[in-house]
């Protein structure tokens, strides 16, 4: 009997052993080992696509698939231990890991199966573009995958960023273009050529959408490619139009800078980028007599350039040098003071701007998808901080820009609201020395709300080549309704103690106040605006639902601000768009 028990105790002992290599270890083992594979063809699979060898590409692609069906095969025999809790969520994390890539690599095969053999990385686009749903589950995929990263290190024993900053890069990247995702075809101009309309704002000279146009460009795009980049100084374009434009002007823009015409340079002035846009296209068009579509328009500040330099490397110029830090500076100095030093004219100074372009274009090729994700982060950051607008023709792609925050538009808040918006008239780059402060105060007088806004400003600069006392004509949005009661500190002109008139009208919505201010150099003034709110506000502090919006002009860095509303205080710096609740 005692025989038996041991024999027994033997035979399930050596069935378990078997039991445990056979449907344990060996399935681990497997796994393990084509996990290993998979890294080392992803590794290759990008120098590959590097090089532009998708041949060699879809050949690891085909081995790779071949791999996630033998680990899908050995984790089914693995999935008894599911049952065990502590191991579920991970198991079926995994599970789902190997689904997504099985999308991603087999998807990717069949693309590259589909095309030519000397298929290009435009070709793919093109293939995916045409081909939504298929990009919708990459999209999906990468995103799944860049969620359960971790358990991706550690199944695949990585030791480095380098896969995880690609899978972070492409699921960013798809998330990123998503919500164009009907439109991007016709973006891309695979339906047509697409023609945009750049522009160049400097802030330290600034303007309501960002800062003063002193470069333009036009950008054409024909199946996903740049076709063509133009660069110009924007005086090239306005010179030819003197005497013919013989349009309206806006009367501050006649005034403060005593022009006869409204110029292209000046076509920013209006506070909504959607409206300016629609100026800027329209003297485009009109001065350089092209008459064909205008699909859009990108504006920019040099600030995101400088960003771009801090990923691309410095750049070398016709001997000049530009870097990350002083970007902007280094720029105004090569095109404002030092041409002449490079033989260059007057007229052609600012040519190297155009080089500049091409370099910075040439230096985005070819680049890591590590660097990509920088890039991509940078201009993520600037739209949503608005030295990035952008404007298109197309209103359906236009509403997409808007919901996204990207469209610079006045907002529609039905609450209390104030923007206050700067024109830099003839101060020259003076706005680098310029600090602003705001402070909002409400107070009940009577059964009314009285609202008082005190913008201080502070001139931190000297009388120099870029800077001279500063001269804006200030405006604030406030809500429809608002009746100004009085303006102090407002000037009819600089160097000047006569009191300036204060310009009331309705626009986006909104009641708006504008005036003009000067102050010189190392000095500081305030101008107030002083007015009731409308009635509708009371309800809003009466019930506890009021809100202030408070929208930030695009191209100014901060504006620090003080509120003192009924018993609310508060102190903060405005970097971007602030909405707050007053219960």
């Amino acid at each position: 009997m005692k025989k038996n028990t041991k024999l027994v105790i033997i035979v399930i002992v050596l069935f378990l052993i078997i039991f445990s290599i056979y449907f344990v270890v060996l399935p681990i083992k497997t796994v393990y080992s084509r996990g290993m594979l998979i890294k080392n063809n992803l590794t290759k699979i990008q120098e590959y696509a590097k090089n532009d060898d998708y041949n060699s590409v879809k050949i690891l692609l085909n081995q790779t698939n071949g791999d996630i069906a033998v680990i899908e095969k050995n984790l089914k025999l693995l999935k008894i231990f599911k049952f065990i809790p502590i191991v579920n969520s991970k198991f079926t994390a995994i599970e789902n890991i190997v689904k997504d890539a099985k999308v991603i690599t087999s998807g990717s095969y069949n693309i590259l199966s589909s095309l030519s053999n000397d298929a290009s990385r435009n070709d793919i686009l093109l293939y995916l573009l045409k081909n939504k749903d298929q990009l919708k589950n990459f999209r999906t995929s990468f995103e799944n995958l860049a969620i359960n990263l971790n358990i991706i290190k550690s199944v695949l024993g990585v030791d480095n960023d380098k896969l995880s900053e690609n899978i972070n890069f492409i699921s960013k990247a798809l998330k990123f273009l998503e919500p164009f995702n009907e439109y991007i075809y016709d973006i891309a101009g695979i339906n047509a050529e697409k023609k945009y309309l750049l522009l160049f704002q400097n802030n330290t000279e600034l303007r309501p959408t960002g800062g003063f146009i002193g470069t333009y460009g036009i950008l054409t795009i024909e199946n996903t490619k740049i076709k063509n980049i133009f660069i110009d100084d924007i005086y090239h374009l306005d010179s030819q139009a003197i005497g013919k434009l013989k349009n309206d002007i806006p009367a501050p823009i006649a005034k403060y800078l005593e022009t006869p015409e409204w110029y292209m340079r000046d076509c920013n002035f209006e506070p909504g980028f959607p409206e300016s846009m629609k100026n800027c296209i329209d003297l485009y068009k009109l001065e350089s007599g092209d008459m064909g579509n205008i699909d859009g328009v990108i504006a920019l500040t040099p600030d995101v350039v400088g960003e771009l330099l801090g990923v691309i490397g410095i750049q070398n110029i016709e001997g000049v040098i530009f870097e990350k830090e002083n970007f902007t500076d280094d720029l105004q100095k090569a095109v404002e003071l030092y041409y002449k030093e490079r033989n260059i004219s007057h007229w052609d100074r600012k040519d190297i701007i155009k080089s500049l372009a091409q370099s910075i274009l040439d230096g985005l090729k070819n680049r890591s998808l590590s660097d990509y994700s920088k890039i991509l982060d940078i201009i993520d950051e600037n739209l949503q901080n608005k030295n990035i607008l952008v404007y298109s023709t197309d209103s359906e792609i236009e509403n997409i820009l808007i919901q996204n925050n990207w469209a610079g538009e006045i907002k529609n808040k039905n609450s209390d609201y104030i923007m206050v918006v700067d024109s830099n008239l003839a101060s020259y780059k003076s706005d680098q020395f310029i600090d602003r402060s705001v402070k909002y105060n409400i107070k009940k007088e009577n059964e009314d709300l009285i609202a008082q806004v005190d913008i201080t400003y502070t001139h931190n600069g000297t009388f120099s080549w870029n800077s001279t006392r500063y001269r804006t004509y200030t405006r604030i949005l406030v809500p429809m309704g608002s009746e100004l009661i009085e303006t102090v500190g407002s000037m009819e002109t600089d160097r000047t103690e006569k009191p300036g008139q204060t310009d009331v009208y309705n626009l986006y919505g909104k009641t708006i106040f504008g005036t003009f201010i000067s102050i010189e150099p190392k000095h500081s003034k305030t101008l107030t605006f002083k007015y009731k709110l409308p009635n509708g506000m009371k309800k809003y502090l009466e019930n506890g639902s009021y809100k202030l919006f408070i929208q930030k002009q695009p191209g100014v860095e901060k504006v620090n601000y003080e509120l003192n509303i009924l018993d609310y205080y508060s102190n903060f710096s405005l970097y971007s768009d602030k909405e707050i609740t007053i219960k």
